[in-house]
């Protein structure tokens, strides 16, 4: 089960709210008070290591009249822009989701973790805390999660997040010391220079040795070549969403694991953020996934 599948487990049998769940009966998203109380949220699940924000769910766990539209019907492109504006960070680690909890489905924000601790760079829009109105957190502050409140971290939850992002780099560095000890270390160098000069000299045709090049020598991109990528790669999550549900009817979650099983697929999607880290790209590229046509024409 990964971390996702997890924590969608918890979003949907959990009555209580918790570290990793939060609810909320309403939501106005033209209110920038309502926004930064939901980015407080957001980055202190981020920092604690994911979570699920339920939208529709009174504090009790009863469901409440609140329309699941209006938070599905978010574009993900300005979530992560309001995040950004609060945080200075392109910290789009997140889907909006239909969730089914009991008898009815709700609209969701479902957080993954956030590789290092996000700190808050400018004050969020005032609220109103036992009669006063004070900022919805302080510029400078780094939150985290205290059971079910989002409060501002301690000595114990920095040192729980380095421990964390500790952990990840172990991973990745033992990954890597068995990827090297399978193949020389010589040829795994010469066969992603081999592969990423074959892609670029065919207009990057294929996004196979974009990836397999993380391990190898960084080669910088033109525009025109990142163009070309984004010519066959030109459908955001939600594009893709809603061609698929036009095409039939068919379950969110259903949908959601589809999509997901196309992220691993290399023909059909490109991985921006995993592209970035081993390419020296010239140009800010917005979407961490994007898609092919064959995504919806599979489907």
């Amino acid at each position: 089960m990964t971390e996702i599948e997890k924590l969608l487990e918890v979003a949907r049998t959990r009555k209580r709210e918790n570290r990793q769940l939060d609810f909320k009966g309403k939501f106005d998203p033209s209110s920038a008070s309502e926004w930064c109380e939901v980015i407080k949220d957001v980055i202190a699940m981020a920092n604690s290591g994911g979570g699920t924000i339920l939208f529709g769910i009174k504090d009790n766990g009863a469901h409440s009249s609140f329309n699941k539209r209006i938070v599905l019907d978010i574009d993900p492109a300005v979530f992560a822009d309001k995040i950004r504006t609060y945080t200075g960070e392109n910290f789009a680690e997140f889907e909006i989701l239909e969730i089914k909890r009991g008898k009815r489905d709700v609209g969701a924000f479902v957080i993954a973790k956030a590789s290092t601790p996000i700190a808050f760079t400018k004050n969020g829009a005032d609220i109103t805390l036992g009669g006063k109105q004070k900022p919805a957190f302080i510029k400078g502050s780094v939150y985290f999660r205290h059971g079910a409140k989002s409060e501002p971290g301690d000595t114990t939850d920095i040192k729980r997040a380095i421990d964390r992002v500790v952990e990840q780099v172990r991973k990745k560095w033992f990954r890597g010391v068995r990827q090297m000890s399978q193949a020389g270390v010589n040829e795994e160098i010469e066969m992603n220079i081999r592969s990423m000069k074959s892609s670029l000299a065919k207009g990057v045709e294929s996004t196979n040795s974009l990836k397999i090049s993380e391990r190898g020598k960084p080669v910088r991109l033109t525009n025109a070549q990142i163009d070309k990528l984004k010519q066959q790669y030109p459908l955001s999550y939600n594009e893709v969403k809603e061609l698929c549900k036009k095409k039939r009817p068919v379950k969110q979650l259903e949908l959601q694991k589809y999509i997901n099983r196309c992220k691993e697929n290399q023909s059909l999607s490109i991985n921006w953020k995993q592209v970035s880290k081993s390419l020296n790209i010239p140009s800010h590229v917005a979407e961490r996934y994007t898609y092919s046509h064959e995504v919806v024409n599979r489907f």
